[in-house]
C-alpha cells in the first residue's frame, strides 16, 4: 500500500506541466504563499541544494556584478574620450599657430609622438591629378590610389612597398599605421602615423578624430608656404 501511494505521488510530465501553467497564470501565487519559498529547494552548481530565495539572491548578486563591470567600462571609455578631446584641442591650437610648412611638420611630429604615441610621422603632398615631376612620386601616388579614392582615414597594417614609400629607413620598424587623407581645394596628400606596436592602429577603431586632424591640416596648409614637389 505504501509503495503504491509513493508511486502515485511521483511527478509526471502532465502534472508538472499543469503546475507550471498554473504558476504562469498566477504570478502572485508566492506572494500569497510566501512560506513556500523558504522550503523550495533548487539545484546548485556545487552539487547541493539551496532555497529559492538564496538562489534569487545569488542571481541578483551576479547581475549586480555584471552591471558594475559595465559601468566601470563606460567610465574608462568616457575618461579616455575626454583625454582624447583635450589632446586634439591642444594639437589644433598648435597647428593653427604654425607660420610655415616646416613649423607645421615639426608640430605634427612632436605632438603626435608625445601625445598620441606615434613612432614616425610623415606628410606627403601630391597634385590633384597625381602627376608629379620628381622621380618616384607617380609610384607613391599609385600605391595609395585606392586610399585616395575611398577618401577616408585608414588604420591597420600596410603592404611592405607602401611602408617603404612612406617611412623609408624606418619601414621595417613600423608594424601598424594610421593614414589620413588630405584633400581640400588644390591640396591632396596624406598624413601617415606609424607605430612599432602592431595593435596600436587597427581596422576596428574609430577614425573620427583622424578625420578632424586631416581637416585642420588642410586648412593650415592653405595658409603656409608648401614645398614645391
Amino acid at each position: 500500500m505504501t509503495s503504491q501511494r509513493q508511486e502515485t505521488l511521483q511527478p509526471t510530465a502532465e502534472s508538472e506541466s499543469s503546475v507550471a501553467a498554473y504558476l504562469g497564470d498566477h504570478p502572485d501565487f508566492f506572494e500569497r504563499h510566501a512560506e513556500l519559498l523558504e522550503n523550495l529547494q533548487v539545484p546548485h552548481a556545487s552539487g547541493g541544494a539551496i532555497s529559492l530565495v538564496e538562489r534569487q539572491i545569488a542571481n541578483l548578486r551576479r547581475q549586480s556584478g555584471h552591471y558594475r563591470d559595465q559601468l566601470n567600462e563606460l567610465i574608462v571609455v568616457a575618461r579616455e574620450n575626454d583625454q582624447l578631446q583635450s589632446r586634439l584641442h591642444q594639437l589644433t591650437l598648435s597647428l593653427i599657430e604654425s607660420r610655415s610648412y616646416d613649423e607645421l611638420i615639426e608640430t605634427l611630429r612632436s605632438t603626435l609622438s608625445a601625445e598620441f604615441h606615434a613612432n614616425s610621422v610623415e606628410l606627403r603632398l601630391f597634385s590633384p591629378t597625381g602627376q608629379q615631376a620628381e622621380a618616384g612620386d607617380d609610384e607613391a601616388y599609385a600605391a595609395f590610389e585606392h586610399f585616395f579614392t575611398q577618401g577616408e582615414p585608414l588604420c591597420g597594417r600596410l603592404k611592405r612597398v607602401q611602408l617603404q614609400l612612406l617611412f623609408a629607413d624606418q619601414a621595417d620598424q613600423i608594424k601598424s599605421t594610421a593614414l589620413v587623407p588630405l584633400k581640400h581645394g588644390d591640396i591632396m596628400g596624406l598624413l601617415a602615423i606609424g607605430s612599432q606596436d602592431p595593435d596600436r592602429y587597427h581596422s576596428g577603431q574609430s577614425t573620427d578624430y583622424l578625420k578632424n586632424i586631416g581637416e585642420v591640416i588642410c586648412r593650415v596648409l592653405q595658409l603656409v608656404a608648401t614645398p614645391g614637389i
